[in-house]
């Protein structure tokens, strides 16, 4: 089994403490109760959060706060290396920012399902949904989970 992080990406640390500093302030200068419902609303949404990736002997498993996502590795039929998340994304469900993004989100290539902590140095798994993750050392992880989905076919 091997585990590989889902590092944090620059615009998850800068949006994350900004959205909920700023949130706060206008609670607390104006006792706004809708910022104190955006506020506890987004918070909810960390238990969503990707935290990391196994490779098992027959998985592929997205670990999130709370609950996992299982693909079998006969499930894949295509994985694809992308640099950089297109501007022309667009998010459909989900968050995208805060704590990471995470959701579904329309890609020029697909429609994915996206289980990411930062926008660049992602994969795109097909299997029965695309899966859009962002793992450390991308590349080396495709060589992995190649090497583990040819061994059981």
């Amino acid at each position: 089994m091997d585990k590989y992080k889902l590092p944090i990406g620059i615009s998850v640390l800068t949006i994350t403490p900004t959205t909920f500093l700023f949130l706060l302030a206008i609670y607390f200068l104006y006792q706004d109760i809708v910022a104190l419902l955006v506020l506890i609303a987004i918070s909810s949404s960390f238990v969503f959060m990707p935290r990391y990736v196994l490779l098992e002997n027959d998985s592929l498993i997205i670990k999130k706060v709370i609950g996992s996502i299982r693909i079998q590795y006969e499930e894949v039929r295509d994985i694809a290396y992308i640099k950089r998340l297109s501007l022309k994304s667009i998010r459909l469900f989900g968050i995208a920012g805060i704590f990471g993004y995470f959701g579904y989100f329309a890609l020029p290539e697909a429609n994915v399902l996206c289980y990411a902590r930062r926008t660049n140095d992602m994969v795109l798994i097909e299997a029965d949904k695309n899966y859009l993750i962002a793992p450390e050392n991308a590349e080396k992880f495709i060589d992995e989970l190649e090497r583990r989905i040819r061994s059981i076919t």
